[in-house]
């Protein structure tokens, strides 16, 4: 029976196709002409019963990566996927593309149905350890919901829309609402808002809980001595007290962009002369840290202030801590070091002139591997620079690796499959191409015009010795963390410089002569050399890029001058590690 119906369905698909062929309209399921403004008919005419069309069945993941596969398209095919249609398991229904996204045609989603674990309900704070009695909710005192919540283990039977809220009657409740999309055990949190109104050290009087699911009162299982009651203490008055800032301490370790967590906080120490209420806050870039309680006794007291929130800026970032005392607010000013998160260079060619090769005390190397420049607490923190060395390798040859910042020194030229791999790096991989290049125009030239999409050529310029200056152009290279070098001269290494005959649009010349050209997250240099160089040799002809003892970048008399490659170089990778971080 199977083969049979598999044999007919082959033969209405072969009718079908040729009637698409012959004719813009087709009816399938019966032997009737499609009326004149339809290009397709489905009538449902069986005798074992009528029958519907079964779109593909997906789960809201899949529906998710059809529309991130849809979002690939080129811009033709993309616009042909409006009206794609597919039945959404998770939420159980009909969903449209609409060019954009894919769109419920239910409407709204409809209410989750949860039910609730009350007995296992945790309010917080308390660690979460039992017997899960709360402190810290005081009379006059407003929550922090960061601090003051509440979880409770729920099931999802159907995915929907929720909101779940705990009123206490007494001027603060709890609040939670989303969309669950999955059936299955949750643990909700409830965070906290409003002021207690009133406090009592009589437990009999400790707030009782009312809990509500979207807008209706839950009883099962949710019943008064199913839960918790809070504690609320009376109010008291500020304490008297006066910081001990020298030895209040900030801790963890902070990185942009990534979630503070519970290590991330500020010990403050004060001296108390009257007890009563206390309150700590403090707020900086994206952070903010406080703490509130009450001290019983005088004398020299600590308080560990906890965190929020993300750093959204690096380097060194001031915070004023506020001390609320009963004599007038009291501050302590402290710094906070964020630094970007680790990064990898990967440096093409040989010897000194890229970071891969050069030895420890050479320049190209130095600088980068110094603490005091680019290590957790350095000029520009960062959480550690990872160095590959690509040697004489083709560039695809680390990209398995993830490098976030390519370096290019003396002897190495690119190839044109080299070109394609470093164009996507910079166009849409968002990482950062240093390229020191000379001796061969044609090659450079190419590598430039297939990261720029220009057509420049590339003339010779002076050679050893030979010194450049730069614009007075106010940018984060010329004028960055390790100094503002406009103005200033920049030496040619032992060989002959190139330079641009012209600027690819968008891009800004760094050097008088068009020897260096910045372009976004790219930088060409027509000197191979130009961090070639140690700690020691004062050849005033080769070498122009020299390190100190502890690898910070310093200035090297020429025989024309002074020249600042070392800065340049620093200020480049720093540049190069805020744009990685903030793009790649």
């Amino acid at each position: 029976m199977k083969t049979k119906l598999a044999i007919l369905l082959l033969k209405t698909l072969l009718i079908f196709n040729v009637s698409l062929n012959l004719c813009a309209q087709v009816t399938v399921g019966a032997g009737v002409e499609p009326i004149n403004v339809s290009a397709l008919e489905i009538i449902s005419q069986q005798e074992s019963g009528p029958r519907g069309l079964r779109l593909p069945q997906l789960t809201a993941t899949e529906v998710d990566i059809l529309a991130s596969n849809i979002n690939q398209l080129e811009s033709a095919d993309k616009s042909r996927a409006n009206g794609l249609m597919i039945f959404n398991t998770t939420i159980a229904c009909v969903m449209v593309w609409n060019g954009k996204e894919f769109k419920s045609l239910c409407g709204d989603i409809s209410p989750a149905e949860i039910t609730f674990d009350c007995a296992n309900m945790r309010i917080y704070p308390n660690n979460g350890l039992p017997p899960y009695t709360p402190t810290g909710y005081q009379q006059g005192l407003s929550l922090d919901g960061a601090y003051s919540y509440i979880t409770i283990p729920a099931t999802v039977t159907k995915a929907g829309t929720y909101s779940v809220t705990a009123t206490t009657g007494n001027g603060y409740s709890f609040i939670t609402e989303g969309k669950m999309l999955d059936v299955g055990s949750y643990i909700l949190k409830l965070s906290g808002m409003g002021t207690p109104i009133t406090g009592n050290d009589n437990p009999q009087y400790y707030d009782q809980i009312t809990l509500s699911s979207n807008g209706e009162k839950l009883t099962t299982g949710c019943t008064p001595t199913d839960l918790q009651t809070i504690p609320v203490a009376p109010a008291v008055g500020k304490a008297t007290f006066t910081f001990n800032c020298g030895s209040s301490v900030v801790n963890g370790i902070y990185t942009i962009n990534a979630d503070l967590n519970s290590t991330n906080t500020i010990t403050v120490q004060v001296n108390v002369s009257s007890p009563g209420y206390y309150s700590f806050s403090a707020e900086a870039a994206g952070m903010h840290f406080s703490r509130s309680g009450e001290w019983t006794t005088g004398g020299l007291q600590s308080v560990t202030l906890l965190s929020t929130g993300k750093p959204t800026q690096a380097g060194i970032v001031p915070i004023t801590i506020i001390g609320e005392s009963s004599g007038g607010n009291v501050t302590c000013d402290k710094n906070i070091t964020v630094s970007y998160r680790a990064i990898k260079i990967a440096g093409f060619g040989g010897g000194t002139y890229q970071p891969g090769t050069a030895s420890t005390v050479q320049s190209s190397r130095a600088i980068i591997q110094s603490s005091a420049n680019f290590g957790a607490t350095g000029t520009v923190p960062t959480q550690g620079l990872t160095i590959i060395d690509g040697g004489y390798n083709r560039i695809s040859t680390v990209m398995s690796q993830n490098p976030d910042i390519i370096v290019i020194g003396y002897n190495y030229y690119t190839t044109a499959a080299d070109n394609t791999v470093l164009e996507d790096f910079v166009n849409n991989k968002k990482g950062f191409v240093l390229a020191m290049t000379q001796d061969n125009g044609s090659a450079d030239a190419a590598l430039i015009n297939a990261i720029c999409g220009s057509s420049i050529g590339l003339t010779y310029g002076g050679g050893g010795g030979v010194v450049y200056q730069m614009p007075n152009l106010d940018n984060p290279i010329l004028n960055g963390p390790f100094g503002d070098i406009r103005n200033l001269y920049w030496g040619e290494d032992a060989g002959t410089t190139f330079r641009a005959n012209a600027i690819p649009a968008g891009a800004t010349s760094l050097s008088a002569g068009n020897e260096i050209i910045w372009y976004n997250n790219f930088l060409w240099i027509g000197d191979g050399g130009f961090t070639s160089g140690d700690r020691t040799n004062s050849d005033p002809n080769i070498w122009p890029c020299m390190n100190d003892s502890q690898g910070r970048p310093i200035s090297k008399s020429y025989r024309l001058g002074t020249v600042y490659n070392a800065q340049f170089y620093a200020n480049v990778i720093a540049y190069a590690i805020k744009f990685v971080q903030a793009n790649k």
